[in-house]
């Protein structure tokens, strides 16, 4: 085991002195050939079987956490195979720029790998901002794969084990996402990829729903939010505790400075009218 933390340290020695993209490669697929998987894998079962204590960043769904330094974080990533006929044809943008380094050879198995080529706003759903096919590769262990951030898709065969080091930017994640049909290769909506913006939007429904009087003066001041998600979810909260207030600031989104708040502003006026 300290080998491997030797190993870690070193690769982080490496990407912190040259942060180009070419090299991160480079050191995640050097990083790939002397890592020893199998013993970290066996030292997270022993924790667990032993009931130690896990560190609960370390291991997380489809994600085992190895180091998280200067706004990088270095994982193991892994997807199960699934079977399931009824799997959703879906893509999703990646809100970091994201470097999956495959560790077994599966040449039965392809990443694809998707374009967005349009220049857009992460925040504004183009519905006709069609991805491109740019290649499809082979699985192969220790040969990195660069996902650009937003711009970049990538598709794997979930029928089959895919496990692969993973290392994202984490110091300059976009709040959003954005999900394509597998099919159609069109957008279909955006996602929150931003914890923070999450809770506070769970937190504005459950404010919402209570009623309180109180929590106006609250949802008024995020009706002002540079979010435009949060802005809508405060202004439905304020309809359902008063309507007339609602309906006032509703009034007033006519001209919020993003198309989606107006369009629905628009919409829900005319149903409320």
């Amino acid at each position: 085991m300290e080998k491997n933390l030797i190993v870690i340290d070193n690769f982080f020695e490496r990407i912190n002195y040259d942060y180009s993209n070419q090299n991160i490669v480079s050191a995640l697929n050097e990083f790939a050939k002397s890592y020893d998987l199998l013993t970290h894998i066996e030292m997270i079962v022993l924790k667990l079987s032993s009931v130690t204590d896990l560190d609960s960043t370390e291991l997380r769904p489809n994600k085992i956490i190895l180091k998280e330094e200067n706004g990088y974080e270095l994982s193991i990533f892994y997807s199960l195979p699934n079977h399931t006929e009824d799997a959703q044809r879906v893509l999703y943008s990646h809100p970091s720029d994201l470097f999956l380094c495959p560790i077994f050879n599966m040449k039965d198995s392809k990443i694809n790998v998707f374009y967005q080529k349009n220049n857009l706003e992460e925040n504004k759903l183009d519905l006709e901002a069609k991805l491109i096919h740019k290649c499809s590769r082979e699985v192969l262990a220790n040969s990195t794969l660069h996902i650009e951030k937003f711009k970049s898709l990538y598709e794997f065969d979930k029928t089959k084990f895919f496990i692969a080091y993973s290392l994202s930017k984490t110091n300059s994640l976009s709040s959003y996402s954005w999900e394509y049909n597998l099919d159609t290769l069109k957008p279909t909506r955006l996602v929150i990829s931003d914890l923070r913006l999450g809770r506070i939007m769970t937190s504005i429904k459950i404010l919402g729903m209570s009623n309180s009087k109180e929590s106006i003066k609250n949802l008024i001041s995020l009706t002002n939010h540079k979010e435009h998600i949060i802005r809508w979810e405060a202004v439905r909260a304020i309809i359902n505790i008063d309507f007339l207030k609602g309906k006032e600031i509703l009034q007033n989104m006519l001209v919020d400075p993003h198309p989606e708040i107006c369009n629905a502003a628009k919409k829900s006026l005319i149903q409320i009218n």
